[in-house]
């Protein structure tokens, strides 16, 4: 064999070699364009931290299996906070004197129970809106049965949510909400709060537990 040939047999030699090696200088492999894609991706993306209210709940609102408990706060929209201060039965004490006799004075094995809510207004100062407004209560029984909640099953003396008057950004008031439902709907039972936003297509829905906190 030639001088030539033999030089030229070295040099298509070393060059398959070169070409057959993708390995970096420690012996590890290279990335390939997308794998180095998704690790810059990861790198930036923020990591998901989970909340003290998504460890209790998993939703900020409550369910009506897993409803807020007394003192915990909904968010309604982008306007209100909502805050259940508390429940209580108070069968003994009469209706609104335009309630149907029923709800007035409870029948046997019914019970007249009774929400505090606060509502804070969390718009801007100059925003101005009545809780009362896009807003509707019900009681939902822990047969799943949702029963009617107005200001006629609350008593005279007492101050509906619906007499609470415009409030703006910043601004707190707290009124009440009573039912009449039969007693074994009360264990497992939530009070339901939707607002009807109309920048929105549906409603939000905000689940208190009905368990009562005070006698």
């Amino acid at each position: 064999m030639s001088k030539a040939s033999t030089t030229l047999a070295a040099i298509v030699v070393a060059a398959l070699a070169l070409t057959g090696c993708s390995g970096t200088e420690d012996g590890a492999t290279s990335a390939s364009p997308a794998a180095n894609d998704q690790q810059e991706k990861a790198a930036t993306e923020p990591a998901e931290v989970a909340t003290d209210e998504d460890a209790m709940h998993g939703h900020p609102l409550g369910t009506r299996t897993e409803p807020l408990e007394a003192g915990e706060t909904a968010p309604l929209g982008r306007v209100w906070d909502v805050t259940l201060v508390s429940t209580e039965q108070a069968t003994d004490e009469p209706g609104h004197e335009y309630a149907p006799d029923d709800v007035r004075t409870p029948a046997d094995g019914q019970e007249r129970l009774i929400a505090t809510f606060e509502f804070t207004h969390a718009g801007q100062p100059d925003e101005s809106e009545a809780p009362q407004k896009y807003m509707t209560t019900a009681f939902v029984g822990a047969s799943g049965r949702t029963y009617q909640a107005g200001f006629e099953a609350l008593p005279e003396d007492r101050k509906h949510f619906g007499d609470i008057g415009d409030l703006y950004g910043g601004a707190t008031d707290s009124g009440e909400e009573a039912t009449v439902v039969p007693a074994d709907e009360i264990d497992g039972g939530a009070w339901r709060i939707e607002y009807h936003d109309p920048a929105a297509s549906e409603p939000l829905a905000a689940h208190f537990s009905a368990k009562p906190t005070t006698d």
